[in-house]
C-alpha cells in the first residue's frame, strides 16, 4: 500500500512541503565514505541524475578513458573490495590503480621494469590495443633492423625462453653482435 492509498484511508492529505530533496534522506549510500566530500556540498547530485541513476556524469579528465578503456564497463576497474562486499556497497572507486601494472599482468615477467634501462608500459604499448602495431625497433630497442634482418621473423631472434624461473618471449637479448648469432664467415674450418 502506498503512503498516498493509505493517507486517503485514514482521510487525511499530504503534505510534501517538509520533504527533503536529498536523495539519502529516503536511500542509503552505497559507496560509504569514499565521496564525503562530495556529499556534503551537492550529494548524490554530484554524479548521478534521478533522470538515469546508471549514467553518472563522471569527471574522469585525472584518468583519461581513452582507446580500449574508453569502452570497458566501469566494474572493470572499480570492483569492490572486501569491505565494500561485506557491507553490501558498490564499487570502490577512490585509490583504483592509475598504472597499467595495477590492473593487467606484466606478460614480460619484469624484463622492461625489473633491469636497466626500466621502460614503462607506454613506452612501446598504448590504450587502443596491447598488439603493438608498428614497433620502431631502431627507436625503441636500439638496434636497426637492416639488410636480412628487415625481412626477419621476430620470433627468430625473440624466442620463447625461461626469464625469472617462468617461460615467457624474450626481448631483452642481452647482445647485439653479429657473432653473438652468426658464426665469422672468415675463420678458418675445424679440422
Amino acid at each position: 500500500m502506498s503512503c498516498q492509498d493509505n493517507a486517503k484511508q485514514k482521510g487525511q492529505r499530504l503534505d510534501w512541503r517538509g520533504a527533503s530533496t536529498r536523495c539519502e534522506s529516503c536511500h542509503d549510500n552505497p559507496h560509504g565514505s569514499q565521496f564525503a566530500k562530495e556529499m556534503k556540498k551537492d550529494g548524490c547530485a554530484t554524479c548521478h541524475s534521478p533522470l538515469d541513476w546508471h549514467a553518472p556524469k563522471i569527471d574522469h579528465r585525472g584518468w583519461p578513458l581513452t582507446g580500449a578503456h574508453a569502452g570497458a564497463p566501469c566494474a572493470r576497474c572499480h570492483t569492490p573490495t572486501a569491505a565494500d562486499r561485506k557491507h553490501g556497497r558498490g564499487g570502490s572507486y577512490r585509490g583504483t590503480p592509475r598504472a597499467c601494472e595495477g590492473c593487467h599482468q606484466d606478460v614480460h615477467l619484469g624484463q622492461f621494469r625489473l633491469s636497466k634501462p626500466v621502460k614503462g608500459c607506454g613506452s612501446c604499448h598504448d590504450t587502443s590495443q596491447f598488439k603493438i602495431r608498428n614497433f620502431r625497433h631502431d627507436k625503441l630497442a636500439g638496434y636497426p633492423l637492416e639488410g636480412r634482418h628487415k625481412g626477419l621473423d621476430c620470433a627468430k631472434c625473440h624466442t620463447i625462453a625461461s626469464v625469472s624461473g617462468q617461460r615467457a618471449r624474450r626481448y631483452r637479448l642481452g647482445y647485439s653482435a653479429c657473432k653473438d648469432c652468426h658464426a665469422d664467415p672468415h675463420a678458418e674450418p675445424a679440422p
